[in-house]
Formats: structure tokens, C-alpha cells, sequence
């Protein structure tokens, strides 16, 4: 379908409340900027062409109707017969003309709606959008949407008429006839269905195989059996099963600074010349923000390396003293562990059960084993840091008698000032540490203090 627009297709399906000269969109399209969008506007043999998201939204609904209408009539009715053998084209085939317009209408609102999402809507505004314009409700429109997204695309069409509900009931089939068709039909090759179904017909007979369905029978099978996802992936590649599926959107409106930094590395188009005559290209290592776009900690060297890391998420907790992570891509648990060591409370890595798997990740993801290893290793390095604590560890308690501190071996009177002679280094260690004594001496006492009592603070004053 198409999403390219001119102004003479929007007069073609005017809309109240908008232009309805060509002067008017000229100006519209001149105010706001439209020509100056970067991919957003072309010039053809048609003249200026905008995108279909450049319309405002009554106007985009008018134009995608009108084009899904135009795309029911040339294409999704005239169907190739092979793909027409499915229990949905039966029951379009015996329903009456009434419902097969209404079935037509159906259609167009769910292309409008494809169009729509492919153009960067998101769904739901996409389906809200087309009601309105079609004059359907919201929910309506959703389950045809939903309906439509079950089956293939050729399917749209008889799926959307009134009363059809697909079965899920099937003869019986050998099971290794079963198995055969769906591997000689999800190669790379694209074989016709009717080929595969000849040749199976041929090992069934050379093998004995029975019952085997009819053709009709068993493509309802594997359309109900096998998803289109993989079908798409087997027989067209990894590029069309990928199109199935939404592109991945992330946004930052819910962030604030310094909440999430990503690392990256880029390598400068200069050349440096290092004192010792070497010559090279050097490499940034940066945390950037996403929040603010800004660096917050960088490093220069000659490769991306763990030392220029670790000395980039060091110089970020320095300057802003915050929680941090670590987003690690390296083959490795080196990096990761080490930047426990740097302060990072957060590791960040990908995982994969298998390194071979064919994933576009997979090659620089953990396995499980190395998962697991990094989870206790990062423990154990964060657990080593401990923390600065000169009193007595609770370990320690019982080793106290054994430890030396100071005593008074005389008595002393309250206001008495304390001299050098009267106190004494000994066993047990619940007095006052040894290296304390200088700070002792000169003070005087609060109380009266007996001989052979353990030196405290809280006895003494200035």
C-alpha cells in the first residue's frame, strides 16, 4: 500500500474542517515545514509527494481507507487458487454477497490500520484513529485487527466475514506423512504446496503410509499447526519473520540524569603521534548519560581495553558519587568483576543458553555456567571490599582478655589531675588502648577512682 500522498489525492477525499483548494495544503505544507523534513517529503513526476504521517489525522484516515479500498480491489480479491484452499475461503466462497461487502469494509479499516503502525503509529492509536474514520467502534475494529494478525495475510479477506469461526478439528494423518510435508514445505526453496502434496503422495504409496488427507485437509493443518512466524522464517529468511513483528521503541520521558549511562567506544579519524614515535588512531571510551546525552566519565587510549574502562566508570563515580552500573559486552567476567571493585552496584549482561544458537547476541552473550560464575564472583569481590571499621570486630570479643590496655595501679581522688606513674599497660584489654596513654596523662578525675579500675574516658575531664 501506498504512503506517499499529494495534495491532489487529499482534494480527491476532502474532509471537513480542512482545505479543499490546493492553494490551502500549499500554504498548510509551507507553514509547517513539511518540505524541509528530512525523508518526510519527495519531489516527483506527480509533484510533492508528503508522507502519510505528515497528514493530520482525519485526513490520514480518509487517505488510508481510500487506499486499503483500492488494494481490496486489485489485489486481496483476486487471490492465486492455491492460496484460496483454506476453511475461511470455503466459507467466504458460501456466504452471501452482503457479507462478503461487509467482509470488504472490514478489510479496508484493518489495512488502513496496517498502514498506519507501518508508517510509526502505535497500534492502539492506530485502531482509535480508524474508527473514528470509518465510523466503527474502537472495539470493533480491534478484534477484526486481532483476527486478521491470527492468519496470513492472503486470509484477511474471508477471515473478516461475519460468523466465521476458523476450526481447530482435523482428520487423521500418519504421522511421518505429517512430519514430511512440513519439512518439504519449510525450505528455503519456497516449493508450492501442490508439489510437496504430489511427492508425499508418492512416498505414501512407497512406504505404506495411510491415511493421508487431501491437499485441502492438510495445507488447514499446517496453517493451523505451524505459526506464520515460522513460516515466513524457513521458507523466506530471517529479514521477513523480522518484519512480522513491531520494531522495538524505547523512549527516555520517564527518566531523569544520571538514572541509566550507557558505555560505548569510537575510534577518532586522526592520527597521533605518541613521544615515543608511534603512530596511531585513538580510541575513546565514554559514559554517556541518556538522560542528558552528555559524557559523564571518558578515557583515551590506543584499543577499547578493561583498564580505560575501569578507569572511565571510576572517574563517573568520582565526579557524581551515584550508584552505578557496569553495561558489559566483553567476552568475559574480568571487566564485569573488576568494576565491583571500581563501585559499580549493578553488572549489565547479555545471556544466551547457547554461544552458537545463530542469535544476533549470542556470540558476546554469558551461557549459564558463566552466568552463574559471575553472580558468585562479583559477590565475593563486592564481599572482600568490606568496609573501613577501626572498633573491635565481634569475632574479636573473646580475645579481649587477652589484649593489653591501660589501669590505674592507685587510688585517685576526685580533681586529682593524672600522672604517668599512675597508670599502667596490662592484661585484660577492657580499659583504654595502650597508645592512648599521652592523651590520659594531664587530665583530671571526675570521680574517685580505686585501684587496679580499667581507664575510661567517661571517668576523666580536661
Amino acid at each position: 500500500m501506498r504512503e506517499w500522498f499529494t495534495i491532489s489525492d487529499a482534494l480527491a477525499h476532502p474532509v471537513a474542517g480542512h482545505p479543499a483548494t490546493a492553494e490551502g495544503w500549499r500554504r498548510v505544507a509551507l507553514r509547517s515545514g513539511w518540505r524541509e523534513l528530512d525523508g518526510k517529503a519527495r519531489k516527483t513526476e506527480r509533484g510533492w509527494e508528503y508522507h502519510v504521517s505528515l497528514w493530520p489525522e482525519r485526513v490520514r484516515g480518509a487517505l488510508m481507507r481510500a487506499e486499503a479500498q483500492a488494494h481490496i480491489r486489485t489485489k486481496a480479491l483476486v487471490t492465486e487458487p492455491e492460496t484460496r484452499n483454506t476453511p475461511a475461503w470455503d466459507a467466504f466462497n458460501k456466504s452471501s454477497q452482503k457479507n462478503r461487502d461487509i467482509a470488504a469494509e472490514r478489510l479496508a479499516a484493518v489495512e488502513a490500520v496496517a498502514a498506519r503502525v507501518k508508517g510509526g503509529a502505535k497500534k492502539g492509536d492506530a485502531i482509535a484513529e480508524q474508527a473514528i474514520v470509518s465510523n466503527v467502534s474502537a472495539r470493533s475494529l480491534q478484534r477484526w485487527w486481532s483476527a486478521a494478525q491470527a492468519v496470513p495475510h492472503a486470509d484477511w479477506l474471508p477471515t473478516l466475514v461475519p460468523g466465521y469461526r476458523p476450526t481447530t478439528q482435523f482428520g487423521p494423518c500418519h504421522p511421518e506423512a505429517l512430519a514430511t510435508i512440513k519439512a518439504d514445505y519449510l525450505r528455503p526453496e519456497q516449493p508450492s504446496f501442490n508439489a510437496c502434496y504430489r511427492r508425499l503422495k508418492k512416498l505414501a504409496e512407497a512406504h505404506g503410509w495411510s491415511p493421508i488427507p487431501s491437499s485441502r485437509a492438510l495445507r488447514r493443518r499446517l496453517a493451523a499447526e505451524v505459526e506464520q512466524s515460522v513460516v515466513a522464517l524457513r521458507r523466506q529468511g530471517r529479514d521477513s519473520a523480522k518484519a512480522l513483528y513491531p520494531p522495538q521503541l524505547r523512549v527516555k520521558n520517564d527518566l531523569h540524569a544520571m538514572q541509566v549511562v550507557n558505555m560505548d567506544g569510537h575510534r577518532f579519524d586522526v592520527m597521533v603521534k605518541k613521544p615515543d614515535g608511534k603512530v596511531f588512531r585513538p580510541v575513546l571510551t565514554a559514559l554517556q548519560d541518556v538522560y542528558s546525552g552528555k559524557f559523564v566519565g571518558w578515557r583515551i587510549d590506543e584499543t577499547e581495553n578493561k583498564v580505560a574502562v575501569r578507569l572511565a566508570i571510576g572517574d563517573m563515580i568520582e565526579r557524581f558519587g551515584l550508584v552505578t552500573g557496569l553495561s558489559d559486552h566483553t567476552l568475559d567476567n574480568t571487566t564485569a568483576i573488576a568494576s565491583v571493585v571500581l563501585g559499580a552496584s549493578i553488572i549489565e549482561k547479555h545471556f544466551t543458553l547457547d554461544r552458537n544458537g545463530g542469535g544476533p547476541d549470542d556470540s558476546f552473550s554469558l551461557e549459564p555456567g558463566a552466568l552463574a560464575a559471575l553472580c558468585r564472583d562479583s559477590k565475593t569481590a563486592w564481599k572482600a571490599l568490606g568496609k573501613v571499621d577501626y572498633g573491635r570486630k565481634s569475632s574479636e570479643e573473646g580475645n579481649v582478655q587477652f589484649r593489653r590496655s591501660l589501669y590505674f595501679v592507685q587510688d585517685v581522688t576526685a580533681g586529682q589531675t593524672i600522672e604517668k606513674e599512675m597508670v599502667r599497660s596490662v592484661r585484660p584489654g577492657y580499659g583504654a588502648a595502650p597508645k592512648l596513654l599521652d592523651q590520659i596523662v594531664g587530665k583530671r578525675a571526675k570521680v574517685d577512682i580505686a585501684s587496679c579500675s580499667p581507664v575510661r574516658f567517661s571517668d576523666l575531664a580536661d
